[in-house]
């Protein structure tokens, strides 16, 4: 397995239950190239240890971006030792593309199956986020192409970075010809995005292990609260979100927690507002206590203005008994039509947020029936559910 990191949420989380899943079958032996130095104390797996571009400083970081020698090194020293069958790919974008040159001379020389699960755009988008962050927009210009759109509308919001990603992504485009068997997607929305940028490529849909187990009585003591937890970002639009909750008369709490670049502009707006309607915690919980601080919510908001992929968060909420209001774009769109229950709204429109979390507390006991119907789809985001099917991809 490649994979930059293991520690933290979202597509770290579905790693780790990946290296679980091969750890516990004693059929599989494993081997890991990461650049995360804990790795090795927190499994009894074969580690290699390679460099990660983002922590390197000052100019060099830009020749970084394009190549490390090391991580060339290292990998071919990886797949020499290993002579792995299978080799499966999470966040590749932090070993630069000297480790796609060594991964691919090893498939040219000695065959091999490689699979690619994809967690964010980077392999269609420069930007890696199908969104433009000097215009605060989503943009889809390049899809595929790794042209100069990034260059000339500086969609990293700073000219040297947008530069860098060009250099980097269309360096990393000469080692990806033919070099995945397989891609793999946790939505419908992102394989159909993958296809729209290469339509011959193979991408099978499998869904984030994201549900442990499946809550009880996860109906009981629910208080009028809608949450928020995450990011607090522009792209994740919770600060125009809190806007518009203040304007509406409902006898709803907003909780937010999370930190993130806006954090700051949303404490000044709730002190200078002197609301006492909504409560930030200003950090972000771990899983257990984040649990225990929110399952009492009734409903869950992402607002995001980006294209979330497939957000765990959704499920999570879905999960603990609350209602989802997301934006009408994206993995939420296809989160909460697969369910069949929730909320959606256009994410750019001034009031359209507010007003749709007033008609969802408005219906929330008709609504009941619904989330208590939609529980029932959580088992196709459970780790029993990733594993049979990551399996079948193997063999």
């Amino acid at each position: 397995m490649i994979v930059s990191s293991l520690s933290g949420g979202g597509a770290e989380h579905v790693a780790r239950k990946n290296l679980e899943i091969l750890l516990h079958k004693k059929d599989f032996d494993v081997a890991v190239l990461t650049c995360d130095k804990a790795l090795r104390d927190q499994y009894p797996v074969k580690h290699y240890l390679a460099k990660d571009f983002r922590k390197v400083r000052g100019p060099g970081k830009v020749f970084a971006t394009m190549g490390i020698p090391e991580n060339y090194k290292m990998t071919a020293r990886c797949l020499q030792e290993f002579r792995p069958d299978i080799i499966h790919l999470h966040n590749y974008i932090p070993f630069s593309p000297s480790m796609l040159r060594a991964l691919k001379e090893y498939k040219e020389k000695c065959g091999c199956k490689v699979i690619l699960t994809h967690h964010t755009y980077s392999y269609i988008c420069t930007n890696d986020s199908l969104y433009n962050y000097s215009q605060d927009k989503i943009c889809e210009k390049c899809i595929g192409t790794f042209d100069t759109t990034i260059i000339r509308d500086n969609c990293a919001n700073n000219r040297l970075v947008s530069l860098a990603k060009y250099l980097q992504k269309n360096e990393m485009s000469k080692f990806f010809a033919d070099l995945v068997d397989v891609h793999i997607s946790p939505s419908d929305f992102l394989k159909a995005e993958l296809l729209k940028a290469n339509p011959q490529i193979k991408v099978e849909v499998v869904r984030n292990p994201c549900v442990d187990r499946i809550e009880p009585d996860c109906l009981e003591a629910k208080e009028n609260t809608v949450v928020f937890f995450g990011r607090i970002s522009k792209e994740k639009n919770i600060v125009k979100f809190a806007r518009q909750f203040m304007q509406i008369e409902i006898p709803l709490k907003l909780l937010i927690i999370g930190d993130g670049p806006e954090a700051d502009e949303l404490e000044a707006l709730l002190k200078g507002a002197d609301y006492n309607r909504i409560e930030f915690i200003h950090r972000f919980l771990k899983s257990d206590e984040l649990y225990e601080t929110i399952r009492t919510a009734k409903f869950y908001v992402l607002p995001s203005i980006w294209f979330e992929n497939s957000p765990v968060s959704i499920i999570e909420a879905i999960n603990l008994g609350m209602i989802p209001i997301t934006s009408n774009i994206g993995g939420m769109k296809e989160l909460i039509d697969l369910f069949g229950v929730g909320y959606t709204f256009d994410p750019m429109n001034d009031q359209e947020g507010a007003e749709t979390l007033k008609t969802a507390y408005l219906q929330y006991e008709s609504d009941v029936a619904s989330l208590l119907q939609a529980r029932s789809r959580l088992n196709q985001f459970t780790t029993q559910a990733y594993s049979r099917h990551i399996l079948a991809l193997y063999e």
